[in-house]
């Protein structure tokens, strides 16, 4: 990756006084930009799950969350099993108090959109010093309104969201050649999500790419042991099937068929969606952040999403690229810097000219990339206006008493879960462990439940158990609930 060192060992270098040389006007931009970020964040998510346009993680993590604040383990009635034998994220326990406070799956969502907006302001802050006040705040927008925080925050919330300030802070550390403030914040993503310790792996290659062996090695070493102890002993001991499930071959038969499997295959190896991804990953800071060193940090996370034979992993929607956009893009601010010249670099001499057409142009970039991405559906008014749909379903939702069990599609399980022991509607009726479930009620979206591949499960379904056991109470626009008898 040549270009790297133009930052790497000049204007990082020299990023002290820019950094006093920042106006004070530039620490208002910012904040104010993570502000406004933060609020946006807040009411396009809470919106979107409010018209029942989310996924069920939402509910999941809502009732492991809603054991934490009660000092409870955090079992998931959806998984059938303590959430830390799925995925080992210990820092959804900050989010407990909160939660205690307010138990309502919107408080999530809140927490998630003030974490994304603290990573806008990291990011802005060190884009400003590494390329201006002006041109950094540009750039900090683009940021703002990049395609993976967008399709994470349209999915609903997810543990991963709340890593994202932390991986833009090592990030940010890296670009000033803080080298132990970077390990030390490196470690944290440990807490985060267990595959984010190849991640720490990564930033401890980089470390000693730029001659940091100390710090690199010790980043290194420990991830790699933080990684083994949890997927071949944490995990195990809180799995129900004594296995950590997203090794190949590892899934229980009743999960979504093609989950988790290596790719290895010509049908699953190569895909244009792959190609996408990574167009769209680089573009918003036009490709210059394949002239960083730093752009190894995001290789762990396209690789195993790239290898596994899932096609949910290789595309742009869902929560799995927000991870990548602040590396991204520092590391794009890095590229650019180092293509502006080691003069540049030596004198502190900045072409602001150019670097504002750059600024100009990754704005423009981010903008027309998320056209077709779910902001674009947050600028109509018909998001924030009422929609029939919107109104059948929250009307299916209200057939089902508070405190009793439900099983639902997985689009209306945020609705039910602060109020309702809820499980995903499944083929056959059977709870995350595949065992035979009975639930009180039942509620179908016959015009969106397509999680499971089965052809004509849910025909069969309301042919059987439905039809024996249950009495249909409701059915409008799609929306059809069933009370057991």
């Amino acid at each position: 990756m040549p270009g790297s060192s133009g930052l790497a060992t000049g204007a990082i270098g020299a990023s002290a006084p820019a950094r006093s040389a920042l106006p004070p006007a530039a620490l208002l931009a910012r904040w104010s930009l993570g502000f406004a970020a933060f609020a946006w964040y807040a009411a396009f998510s809470l919106n979107a799950a409010a018209r029942h346009l989310g996924g069920f993680d939402l509910a999941i993590f809502d009732q492991a969350i809603a054991n934490l604040a009660h000092f409870r383990a955090p079992v998931s009635d959806i998984k059938g099993f303590d959430l830390f034998g799925d995925h080992f994220h210990p820092i959804i326990a900050i989010v407990a108090p909160c939660y205690r406070l307010y138990p309502h799956p919107g408080t999530l969502l809140v927490i998630q959109a003030a974490a994304l907006g603290l990573s806008v302001v990291i990011v802005t802050k060190a884009l400003q010093e590494t390329l201006g006040a002006h041109s950094g705040f540009a750039m900090g927008f683009a940021y703002a309104i990049s395609w993976g925080l967008q399709s994470a925050l349209y999915f609903g919330f997810h543990e991963v969201s709340l890593g994202v300030p932390i991986i833009a802070a090592v990030s940010a550390r890296c670009l000033r050649r803080e080298w132990s403030r970077a390990a030390v914040y490196a470690a944290f993503l440990l807490l985060v999500k267990e595959d984010l310790a190849l991640t720490v792996a990564a930033f401890g290659v980089y470390l000693c790419i730029q001659h940091a062996y100390r710090h690199g090695v010790a980043l290194i070493a420990t991830s790699l042991v933080w990684l083994g102890l949890v997927v071949g002993v944490v995990i195990p001991l809180l799995n129900p099937y004594g296995r950590y499930l997203y090794w190949p071959g590892g899934a229980p038969p009743q999960w979504t068929p093609g989950q988790p499997k290596l790719g290895l295959d010509a049908d699953t190896l190569w895909s244009w969606q792959k190609v996408l991804t990574l167009v769209l990953l680089f573009a918003p800071m036009l490709f210059l952040a394949l002239r960083s060193w730093l752009a190894i940090v995001l290789v762990p996370t396209l690789a195993w999403r790239f290898l596994s034979a899932n096609p949910h992993y290789w595309g742009t929607k869902y929560h799995y690229s927000e991870i990548l956009m602040p590396v991204a893009f520092l590391a794009g601010a890095a590229g650019l810097v180092g293509l502006l010249g080691a003069r540049m670099a030596a004198t502190r001499v900045r072409p602001e000219r150019l670097t504002r057409a750059f600024a100009i142009a990754v704005v423009a970039v981010g903008l027309a990339i998320s056209v077709g991405f779910p902001f674009a559906k947050g600028v109509r008014p018909s998001y924030w206006g009422e929609c029939t749909r919107c109104a059948a379903a929250s009307a299916a939702v209200a057939q089902v008493p508070h405190g009793v069990s439900v099983a639902a599609d997985d689009a209306l399980l945020p609705s039910l879960v602060d109020r309702d022991t809820v499980h995903v509607l499944a083929p056959a009726l059977v709870d995350g462990l595949g065992e035979p479930l009975r639930p009180s009620y039942v509620v179908v979206d016959t015009m969106h439940t397509v999680q499971y591949s089965q052809p004509r499960w849910l025909a069969a379904l309301r042919a059987g158990v439905l039809s024996s056991d249950y009495t249909q109470v409701f059915s409008r626009d799609g929306y059809v609930v069933y009370r057991k008898h």
